[in-house]
């Protein structure tokens, strides 16, 4: 790619916090600076966490969002109208064929997501229709896997990488977990998994239990305290199986400290139940771990549904796919190859959604920038809007003194075309990759990259730092 798309035009950036369904009336789009509406189209991939593996993909600039655009009777886009797209967060999910559940991730950089609306690349296009199975399904769905989890970020233990951990257990030594299994299937369990670590002079415990009932323990390691150089604590995890009886479901976690020096952290607790597949409220997100797998094919039926309900298959999420499924009753089903897992969403097209957010700090309205456009400068000064200035001095001074082609970009601008606008390392490796790859092997790649600022293990500003 020779520029960026966001080399021109009108663009207007915003953010979201979580998964799903996202709204924008057609007065919020002229209220945020697009001057024609009717031809609004989104681009970004969110909150999508880079690889660091290179060979295993990257993002080159920014892609197309597929949208629902309601448009009311007269088929016009216009006042009362409004746009709806799925917009991916900081929490991604992956099945974990060792523990036979889905767990969660969170960014290691941001809390949000970004995309990145426009209204000079042409109306948005809908997503394509998903190819669907003829063949006599091998499983029928009327239930899908129901996920949550809790995972507070407040201690980095030795103020340094990425793991963080939540509440501490040192004075108060036992704290209840609620959750709500909404749409329970009776009979079936729930599984739980729980990441947990402790600091100890001697071997520690964390006892496991709901509404009472004892699950298990964890053990965890211990290590010793008198060396700085030795492990500052260790991790351990547990899975454990409970049914409930009811939809509430409190898990107690209690750290069985042996000393009056040692003290434990609640890293993550990770909750895989079963839930009806009846559509209620606006939208709803379903997968189903048991129907995977070589050669199945499933048919997935959809209780409390109409004729006005929209199913997206989003196991790509940045190209979902709209489902054309039958409807008897209030039945909607589908039938289709799950080789893999798959994961869907229903949703209602005049539903309430949460609108991302354009009016906060490097929001809204955005310069134009063209890294892609970029030559081939001998080197590059990454910086932080903080240090532009001084970033720039330099710049002239080295290319008044040494004669050198030298460009300077700040982190966002990377973070911008390399990873939808937001924070990722990897992004910055992508955009230096770009000018290995045009040399071709030859001596016109960027010899030299000087960072500017300062390294922080609070990728996310999660003690109130400011961005590294």
């Amino acid at each position: 790619m020779d520029h960026s798309l966001l080399a021109s035009g009108n663009w207007i950036k915003v953010s979201v916090e979580e998964s799903g369904i996202h709204k924008l009336s057609y007065e919020q789009l002229q209220e945020m600076g697009l001057a024609n509406p009717t031809t609004v189209s989104v681009y970004g991939s969110g909150a999508t966490l880079l690889p660091e593996q290179y060979s295993q993909g990257y993002i080159d600039d920014l892609q197309a969002v597929p949208l629902y655009i309601h448009k009311g009777e007269d088929d016009l886009f216009g006042p009362g109208d409004h746009i709806l797209f799925y917009a991916k967060g900081p929490v991604h999910w992956d099945f974990d064929e060792g523990s036979g559940m889905y767990l969660h991730h969170l960014h290691d950089y941001s809390w949000k997501g970004h995309y990145f609306l426009t209204d000079g690349k042409g109306e948005g296009a809908s997503p394509e229709d998903a190819v669907l199975s003829m063949e006599a399904p091998t499983h029928t769905v009327t239930s899908y896997d129901f996920l949550d989890f809790h995972e507070d970020e407040s201690y980095n233990l030795i103020h340094s990488g990425r793991e963080w951990y939540g509440d501490l257990f040192n004075v108060n030594l036992s704290e209840d977990y609620p959750f709500y299994l909404e749409g329970r299937v009776e009979g079936e369990p729930v599984n739980i998994r729980i990441v947990a670590a402790a600091r100890s002079g001697v071997n520690s415990t964390f006892s496991i239990s709901a509404h009472n009932e004892q699950l298990g323990t964890i053990a965890v390691s211990g290590t010793n305290l008198s060396h700085y150089t030795s492990t500052y604590a260790y991790e351990s995890s547990g899975q454990f199986s409970y049914e409930p009886d009811w939809d509430e479901l409190d898990v107690t976690v209690t750290y069985n400290r042996p000393g009056a020096n040692s003290q434990g952290w609640l890293n993550a607790i990770t909750i895989n139940g079963r839930s009806e597949l009846s559509f209620s409220g606006n939208q709803l997100s379903f997968r189903d771990s048991r129907s995977a797998g070589p050669g199945n094919i499933t048919q997935f039926m959809l209780d409390e549904a109409n004729s006005g309900v929209i199913i997206w298959e989003l196991s790509d999420p940045q190209h979902p796919q709209n489902i054309a499924y039958t409807l008897e009753g209030s039945l909607a089903s589908f039938t289709l190859q799950t080789n893999g897992h798959r994961e869907f969403i229903a949703f209602r097209p005049e539903g309430n959604y949460p609108s991302p957010d354009y009016s906060s700090e490097g929001l809204g309205p955005m310069a134009n920038q063209d890294l892609h456009g970029l030559g081939h400068p001998e080197m590059l000064i990454l910086t932080p809007e903080l240090f532009l200035e001084e970033a720039n001095k330099l710049a002239q001074f080295r290319r008044e003194n040494d004669g050198m082609d030298v460009a300077v970009v700040t982190q966002q601008q990377v973070f911008n075309e390399f990873s939808s606008g937001t924070p990722d390392v990897s992004a910055i490796r992508n955009f230096m990759k770009m000018f290995y790859d045009r040399s071709g092997g030859t001596g016109n790649s960027c010899r030299y990259l000087l960072l500017m600022g300062d390294g922080s293990y609070d990728n996310r500003g999660s003690e109130g730092r400011t961005s590294s």
